[in-house]
Order: structure tokens, then sequence, then C-alpha cells
């Protein structure tokens, strides 16, 4: 959904959006990169609402590594 490099700001407002979106039952689906992807999947698992990742390295590789558990 976003940049990599995004600002505080940048994923907070990602974060917001995805909270919203997923509160009414919406699916938040996004690459797996840092910034705002990993901001909108955080943001949607912490409403307890589904996120799908994209995932452009295969399902056998996760990058960045950091966000394996996300």
């Amino acid at each position: 959904v976003g940049a990599r490099a995004a600002s505080h700001a940048g994923r907070e407002i990602a974060a917001e959006f995805a909270e919203r979106l997923a509160s009414v039952g919406l699916v938040v689906t996004s690459g797996l990169a840092d910034g705002i992807d990993t901001a909108a999947h955080q943001a949607t698992i912490g409403v307890g609402g589904i996120t799908i990742a994209v995932c452009g390295t295969g399902l056998d590789t996760v990058y960045p590594p950091r966000n394996a558990d996300l």
C-alpha cells in the first residue's frame, strides 16, 4: 500500500486506515515490506481483522526477515 521509508505520520495514517477498514469487515491486502505495508498489517491484526500479505519473494523466503512472524 505504500512506501518502505515512510514517515512516522505516514505509518500512523496507514494504521488508522487499516484499523477502520478491518473494523467494518474488509480484508486488508498489502505487500510485506517495511513501512506502510508493515503498519497496515499490524494495525489490521491489532483489531482482529483479516490481512493478506502479498509476498514478492515466494513463500519460502520472507523479506524483510524481521517480518517473518507478521
